[in-house]
């Protein structure tokens, strides 16, 4: 049977944070656990974080997570916190692994970590991405060429407080960057994904007829890109340099789908313009070919797609065991105060007292029609429960 806990502590020592944090898993769960889920702002020294925490439980214990933008625990979005997850695993084996590559070679690392993984055939895998050297895409690209493209796969893009400078990825009593980490659990699980954007698209379909590179679209419909953009954000009286979060880029179809048969358009942040003067830089992959419309939304409308989301997967699945929420740190930039109310409305779509945990991350990794990808800008969940409990 799964048993969860997740608590949340502070302080300016981190080892004495560590310390506390073991130490109320052991009282909340009444035995060591299986495999820790640790996320902590940057103020903290991870690796004191991570011996002190290591101090108070057992060597078995698994160890895996990442530095944070905002941390999430089963009440409340926190800041500056170390909050941690303990699960007690009857019934489920585990694996962990990771890989880095010296020329931060994504595709390798994913590979890799996709061949680490192959003979345990993992029911699910939680995977963290370095969120300043690395590339989720051709990351998970690289784990599905091995693992399969329907493999369930969830998680996040390690983040650093908006500072954009250096993530950390946590594995057992190590802390690495430019790391990728994966727990994989194989066992008679159930998981219910969420995807919510709640961004609503605006105007007409366009195709990128024109990419310089997978984060840069330079034509759209034949058109500047850039020309595109700035006279679609003028009609809201605002200008490309601080906007990019608050009007991204929907995708509603890669070359060769069928437009809006796979479902709501996936979001890319428009960062700004593009070296060339042409085009317009965006923070996750695109392709040439796409087919993609313009985005805008209101604080309203981020924060009931979270609660609708969790509400449809509580339906699907009422009693989980626990549920793991990988929000966006581009969200919380564009709600303000207001990302505490985000969290709020989707903690009270669960069950009461669930064991919840997760982070703000740079990116949000998880399925679309069955096959995961990399988000922008979207509240992203996945309720773990038993068959047959």
């Amino acid at each position: 049977m799964l048993q969860a806990a997740s608590v949340s502590c502070s302080g300016d020592d981190s080892r004495a944070v560590g310390k506390d944090l073991g130490s109320e898993l052991l009282d909340s769960l009444g035995r060591d656990p299986d495999v820790v889920l640790l996320f902590a702002a940057t103020r903290y020294a991870s690796a004191d974080l991570l011996d002190g925490l290591a101090a108070r439980l057992s060597p078995r214990t698994r160890v895996v997570g990442c530095t944070s933008c905002a941390e999430i625990n089963s009440e409340e979005a926190l800041s500056d916190s170390a909050t941690a997850m303990g699960l007690c695993l009857d019934g489920v084996d585990v694996a962990v692994a990771h890989a880095r590559d010296d020329a931060d070679d994504s595709a390798a690392i994913g590979r890799r970590l996709g061949e680490d993984l192959r003979d345990f055939d993992p029911s699910l895998v939680i995977l963290f991405v370095d969120g300043t050297r690395l590339n989720s895409t051709p990351l998970l690209a690289g784990m599905q060429a091995v693992l399969g493209r329907d493999r369930p796969i969830v998680g996040g893009v390690a983040a650093d407080d908006l500072r954009f400078v250096r993530t950390e990825e946590f594995v057992d009593g190590e802390a690495l960057s430019g790391a990728a980490v994966a727990l994989a659990l194989r066992g008679p699980l159930r998981v219910e994904s969420v995807v919510a954007s709640g961004w609503q698209a605006m105007g007409r379909n366009r195709v990128i007829t024109r990419a310089a590179d997978s984060k840069t679209i330079t034509e759209l419909d034949g058109e500047p890109a850039l020309e595109v953009y700035r006279t679609y954000l003028g009609g809201f009286g605002r200008d490309i340099d601080t906007a990019g979060l608050e009007f991204p880029i929907g995708v509603l179809a890669r070359p060769g789908e069928e437009v809006l048969a796979r479902g709501d358009a996936f979001i890319r942040a428009v960062q700004g313009p593009a070296a060339d003067g042409r085009g317009v830089r965006v923070s996750g992959d695109i392709e040439e070919g796409s087919t993609v419309r313009l985005m805008r939304t209101s604080r309203e409308a981020l924060i009931d797609s979270a609660r609708a989301g969790i509400a449809d997967a509580v339906a699907a699945m009422p009693a989980p065991a626990f549920a793991l929420v990988f929000d966006c740190a581009g969200r919380k930039v564009v709600l303000g105060p207001r990302y505490k109310d985000e969290l709020a409305a989707a903690l009270s779509a669960l069950p009461p007292g669930l064991p919840t945990v997760g982070f703000f991350t740079y990116g949000e990794l998880a399925p679309r029609d069955g096959e995961t990808i990399h988000h922008d800008e979207t509240f992203t969940a996945v309720l773990v429960g038993v068959d047959g409990a």
